[in-house]
């Protein structure tokens, strides 16, 4: 039910942020969703620590979101 609720909330930002439709989803390559992300970043200010992001950042902040998983996984916390 959790991903579910997560789903629906990535799709939803894809949607209404992002501008990408379910349907030109699967024809995008990684590059071009990181371009319309910082382009987005750039009119909303999604990101308060930054004016603008990089594409060093956002991967930063993906695998920053991987570690905090592996290590509460190695402490048994999940």
């Amino acid at each position: 039910m959790y991903n579910i609720f997560k789903y629906s909330e990535i799709r939803s930002f894809y949607i209404n942020a992002l501008k990408i439709s379910a349907v030109d989803l699967p024809n995008m390559t990684w590059h071009e969703v990181q371009r319309k992300l910082l382009e987005v970043q750039k009119q909303e200010q999604m990101c308060i620590h930054k004016q603008e992001l990089s594409e060093l950042d956002i991967y930063h902040r993906i695998l920053r979101f991987k570690n905090y998983m592996i290590a509460m996984v190695n402490k048994s916390v999940l």
